[in-house]
């Protein structure tokens, strides 16, 4: 299969897709590194990684004091592209081969105004039928204030029902839970709460946080996974429970 040439059909610049390919081998790089390995300027390769971030194909961190790169899960750009054509699915095998951490854990950095939609996505990407999202702080009343998120968390829960997602959902108290059929919902005091948020699914650590531009990072890692579970369990022993109708609000970070 010629990976380069189902992504350049599906919207990638030649040189973008080389640069994709290359950032999933690698799992994270130098933009130098990368413009040596390609043959590439560094202002070549500044300039590509800069407009894959905007896309949010490509994401910066930092290792060792030197900004780093890696690229989105295969699973979670098969999501994005299945938008616009089914074809992507053929290429999720092949490229999730070549994005496996090598020491068991990775981490992504997203910024800007539609990083909770990449989140949405991932979960979408990574979960099985059946499988449960846990989830601390988030609002979807005050994201629905934002006409893209709208369309956004209608066809979220549209899928996750039909993949019997299930999800449990803390918030604070004062808060009701809108009737979303797959969430149950709790509380807890409003000072336990502050600007970030996290999800738990699968591997996976999502924290969002709000500002001037939104953040989120996603810890790849089953251990900072499952700590982060255990914490929500216990939290949720100790909340409320909340019955459908009761807030008005309920995902606010």
């Amino acid at each position: 299969m010629d990976a380069l040439k189902e992504l350049q059909d599906l919207g990638f610049r030649r040189n973008d897709a080389l640069i994709y390919v290359e950032l999933l081998k690698a799992g994270s790089t130098t933009p130098a590194a990368l413009a040596q390995r390609l043959g590439f300027s560094r202002s070549y390769a500044y300039d590509a990684l800069a407009r894959l971030e905007t896309q949010g194909i490509a994401a910066p961190s930092k290792e060792r004091g030197q900004r780093v790169y890696a690229a989105l899960a295969p699973e979670a750009l098969a999501e994005l592209a299945a938008q616009r054509a089914d074809a992507f699915s053929s290429l999720v095998p092949a490229l999730s081969a070549l994005a496996m951490p090598r020491d068991g854990l990775a981490v992504e950095v997203h910024k800007g105004k539609y990083v909770y939609r990449t989140l949405l996505l991932d979960i979408l990407a990574r979960l099985r039928r059946g499988d449960e999202v846990l989830i601390f702080g988030i609002d979807d009343a005050q994201l629905l204030s934002d006409d893209w998120a709208q369309k956004r968390l209608r066809l979220y829960f549209a899928k996750a029902k039909r993949l019997a997602i299930r999800e449990r959902a803390i918030v604070r108290e004062g808060n009701v839970a809108p009737p979303e059929a797959i969430t149950r919902y709790r509380a807890m005091r409003e000072e336990l709460f502050d600007a970030v948020a996290f999800e738990v699914y699968a591997d996976t650590l999502a924290l969002f946080l709000r500002g001037e531009p939104d953040h989120l990072l996603l810890v790849r890692s089953a251990r900072v996974a499952q700590s982060y579970r255990r914490q929500f369990e216990l939290l949720w022993r100790q909340a409320t429970p909340l019955r459908a109708g009761e807030a008005k609000k309920a995902r606010k970070v």
